[in-house]
């Protein structure tokens, strides 16, 4: 978790995850996915295991590594995807993320 420091008391901050189900390219039942707010955020939350997710009033994104360790992109709206990406790079994910945060507010 995540900390931050109130009038010198450090903290634990909550963090909000859940879990997505069903995704292409993985043969599990479901993994855990952790919110994010920047592209910057992505690679880190990827590396320790989780999928990325972000979500706004035009939809949502969803980004997760598959069993070939490729990195899979999915933005929807009204759970319809709208878009899938595949890439084998952080930095191309993180333009797509960056398209699709703005197109979801």
């Amino acid at each position: 978790m995540d900390k931050e420091r109130v009038n010198g008391i450090i903290k634990k901050k909550k963090v909000m995850s859940i879990k997505l189900e069903k995704l292409d390219g993985r043969s599990g039942d479901n993994i855990p996915a952790l919110f994010f707010k920047k592209p910057s955020d992505i690679k880190n939350i990827l590396d320790n295991g989780y999928a990325a997710t972000s979500a706004d009033g035009g939809g949502a994104i969803n980004i997760w590594m598959d069993d070939d360790d490729n990195i899979r992109c999915e933005s929807m709206r009204y759970l319809v995807s709208l878009e899938k990406k595949t890439y084998d790079n952080i930095e191309d994910v993180k333009i797509w993320a960056k398209k699709w945060l703005t197109k979801i507010k």
